[in-house]
């Protein structure tokens, strides 16, 4: 059976830049800073204006932390499979409007406590 190339289209692309966008609580100036592409250029794959370079889907998909396949809709991912316990869903509903800023500085914070309980636990 012959293999054969699928067929990548810029409103599929966009559709999932922008779905994938929102499930982040990015917004394009924040994908933007987490890819190193211009602001413009992002809102260009946004409209389905064009498709990126091989480059910067390596990047996009970086930013938003999923493959490139499923960025390209090569290989399907349900992003909303994990059962999360309702105080955690909770706290990514909130994390999501936070800037990106503030974002880091959650992360921190959140690393700073489970350092803090591993330490108490091994004591």
């Amino acid at each position: 059976m012959p293999l054969t190339e699928p067929t990548i289209t810029t409103d599929g692309f966009s559709t999932r830049l922008i779905t994938l966008c929102d499930l982040r609580g990015l917004t394009y100036e924040d994908l933007a800073l987490r890819s190193g592409i211009n602001v413009t250029q992002i809102g260009h794959y946004a409209i389905g204006g064009r498709l990126p370079s091989a480059r910067n889907i390596h990047r996009l998909a970086c930013a938003l932390d999923i493959s490139a396949d499923v960025l390209l809709g090569i290989e399907s991912a349900s992003l909303r499979t994990v059962q999360a316990p309702p105080r955690m869903v909770i706290l990514f509903e909130q994390a999501a409007q936070l800037s990106s800023a503030q974002m880091d500085l959650l992360l921190g914070i959140a690393a700073l406590m489970v350092k803090q309980r591993k330490s108490e636990e091994s004591s």
